[in-house]
């Protein structure tokens, strides 16, 4: 049986659709009579939304046993709202910005520009699935389209309604090609291959690593039972940063001799912390921030700041000096979500 085993491992060719399991392990060890593995087929991805593997102590054995949890039947929540930076580069992107932002919204600085932003969320959803839904197969059917154009160019090179119409075509491939590296980019997460010709299954296997991660199938209480109930796991979660949060204790006073004994900010340097914030500063804070990241929990990434700073700096640079004058934070900026 071993045999029949190693013979069929000989035969298999590593190639970009295998990914790391979620402990980020892909290893393959020869030893012998013996071949250790734990690798998973991107397909496998698919049907199995949630796994888990736990590698046990090996005692006295050089190998380690593994223990492979599969998890089929995961509970869906309502999907959050994530800002595709692709969707800037629609010619209607900045129109329907302006005509959220232009809305009168009474409260402090901090209120108006979260009911803004959530405001805008709704546009923004109804032009992604105008324009950009089922990216992949837009830019794939453009493709062909533009294929099947430059065929019938190419019989008939003097038709000029052909030549506009392939020039028209390839302007709309060469968009939404751009547009999906731009989704592939931003939902794998990788940094390294943004600069990419095209998406290969690679980008794919990664978004499909992505949101395995983002999950949270199953938990261990304080009894050391565990649940792969959403709604348990969601009150185990609460339950845990209540007891961690709400505990409290007595804790010795401050000793200002300590500090005395410390190095000191100058006065120069404690006048310096005190002054005002400059929107300068502000804007160059978000400009160092890479465009897929998130500088909030809302959805929107510093790439829709970038955008359409002419538009929304104003309102940004004022819930900043808001917050550093007043000393208080909304719960709708203050908070992180936790994906069950």
């Amino acid at each position: 049986m071993l045999e029949i085993v190693r013979k069929k491992f000989m035969g298999w060719e590593m190639a970009d659709n295998f990914i790391h399991s979620p402990n980020d392990i892909i290893m393959i060890i020869w030893r012998g009579d013996k071949v250790d593995l734990e690798i998973k087929d991107s397909n496998a991805q698919d049907g199995l939304p949630a796994l888990a593997n736990f590698g046990l102590p090996g005692k006295c054995s050089e190998h380690s046993p593994c223990v492979v949890s599969l998890f089929d039947n995961k509970e869906h929540g309502i999907r959050p709202f994530k800002f595709l930076n692709m969707w800037s580069k629609h010619t209607d992107f900045f129109e329907t910005v302006s005509n959220t932002w232009n809305l009168q919204v009474e409260g402090t600085a901090m209120l108006r520009l979260c009911r803004k932003l959530k405001a805008l969320k709704d546009p923004l959803r109804k032009l992604d699935r105008k324009h950009f839904s089922h990216i992949s197969v837009r830019a794939h059917i453009a493709e062909k389209e533009l294929l099947q154009g430059q065929q019938l160019l190419h019989a008939n090179p003097r038709d000029e309604f052909l030549k506009s119409r392939v020039a028209e075509l390839m302007k709309k491939a060469s968009r939404l090609a751009e547009a999906e590296m731009n989704f592939c980019s931003q939902l794998a997460k990788a940094k390294y291959f943004k600069n990419c010709v095209k998406c290969t299954q690679f980008f794919h296997d990664l978004i499909k690593r992505n949101k395995s991660r983002n999950q949270i199938v199953s938990l261990i209480d304080a009894g050391g039972a565990a649940t792969t109930s959403s709604q348990q796991v969601s009150s185990l979660f609460v339950e845990y940063y209540k007891n961690l949060l709400e505990t409290r204790k007595d804790c010795s006073k401050l000793d200002n001799e300590i500090f005395s004994v410390g190095n000191l900010v100058s006065e120069d340097q404690a006048s310096d912390l005190l002054r005002p914030v400059l929107d300068e500063e502000i804007r160059s804070a978000l400009m160092d921030i890479r465009d897929e990241k998130a500088p909030g929990p809302d959805g929107y990434s510093s790439c829709f700041f970038k955008k359409t700073w002419s538009t929304t700096g104003a309102e940004v640079c004022s819930e900043v000096k808001e917050f550093f004058r007043s000393g208080c934070i909304l719960k709708q900026v203050n908070h992180a979500a936790i994906v069950c």
